[in-house]
């Protein structure tokens, strides 16, 4: 004979544990800055930074510059984009060196425009991949 009270004890420590799982797998990736020493803006769980800009408390340019300020003091930085981490560059010679001469090791970069939107932009030089 099973008790009520024993049978919701048990569905709470269920319901508690998924919990659980899915906030752990939500900051899963939140280490990954600060395991290689790397200057990071702290995120929050499955949006990351992007909390002013889901919240519309920002435009898209003030958000910009809050992430370039956070970072003040380093010439470059982590974000994370929801769960995936980001580097924000800050120095202009670090910025030339990234996109001018070592261009050809960063080419992948994250889609705004795909091919089937806009078939000109869609295969501009910074949207190669591999």
């Amino acid at each position: 004979d099973l008790s009520l009270s024993w049978i919701f004890s048990q569905w709470a420590l269920f319901i508690l544990g998924i919990g659980l799982m899915i906030y752990l797998y939500g900051i899963r990736t939140y280490s990954y800055f600060l395991n290689r020493k790397v200057p990071f803006i702290k995120p929050r769980a499955f949006i990351g930074n992007a909390g002013p800009m889901l919240t519309q408390t920002m435009s898209i340019p003030e958000y910009v510059v809050w992430l370039y300020n956070e970072l003040k003091g380093h010439p470059y930085g982590g974000i994370y984009q929801f769960r995936t981490p980001a580097v924000l560059l800050r120095d202009p010679d670090l910025i030339k060196t990234v996109t001018v001469k070592d261009f050809e090791y960063f080419t992948d970069h994250m889609n705004v425009v795909t091919e089937d939107l806009d078939p000109l932009w869609g295969k501009g030089i910074f949207n190669l991949k591999g």
